[in-house]
């Protein structure tokens, strides 16, 4: 399903999100819908398509279902279920989670190729007027290959602001 142009500058709610509201269970339907939203602050548009999605008008929460694509201009991600919080109005999204076969591909600003998989991904955004930060967490036996190779670790974290890579127990 075609919908809503965000940033992916990208990935949002946290598991809890979808214990603590049951209606967020993944639909049963295999329905396909269409809709598109342009926010200004984003730096690039990004489209998200799915089988099925639901949203929460209430709480801003969106949920995409089966076949999950997201894509931007140098960066995509599959995964099977991704949750967003919606930004209010001109705003930025600050938290994305894709869970079940993520897969992400990434070029950065030097045209090197980035591409990780794992189980989980979490996305989370956070700017204050001293700091902006801008993560990236793979879980899930994840695996990430660079132009310097590649390695699996229990968590990778990417710092899209300052390209840093992190690996926790890595296995190289």
């Amino acid at each position: 399903m075609k919908t809503c142009f965000l940033l992916l500058t990208l990935l949002l709610a946290t598991p809890l999100l979808a214990e603590k509201n049951p209606a967020f269970a993944p639909p049963a339907t295999n329905v396909t819908a269409s809709a598109t939203n342009s926010l200004s602050a984003l730096k690039s548009p990004i489209e998200i398509t799915s089988r099925s999605s639901e949203v929460n008008l209430r709480s801003n929460v969106v949920v995409y279902v089966g076949n999950v694509r997201v894509t931007q201009t140098n960066m995509s991600l599959t995964s099977e279920y991704l949750i967003a919080m919606m930004p209010q109005r001109g705003g930025r999204i600050e938290r994305i989670l894709a869970q079940t076969n993520v897969v992400m591909e990434m070029t950065d600003e030097q045209g090197q190729k980035i591409n990780g998989r794992g189980e989980q991904l979490l996305y989370t955004y956070h700017a204050t007027e001293s700091e902006t930060n801008e993560v990236v967490e793979l879980t899930g036996n994840p695996v990430i290959e660079t132009p310097q190779g590649r390695t699996s670790a229990d968590v990778i974290t990417y710092n899209r602001i300052t390209g840093q890579v992190r690996f926790k127990n890595p296995h190289m």
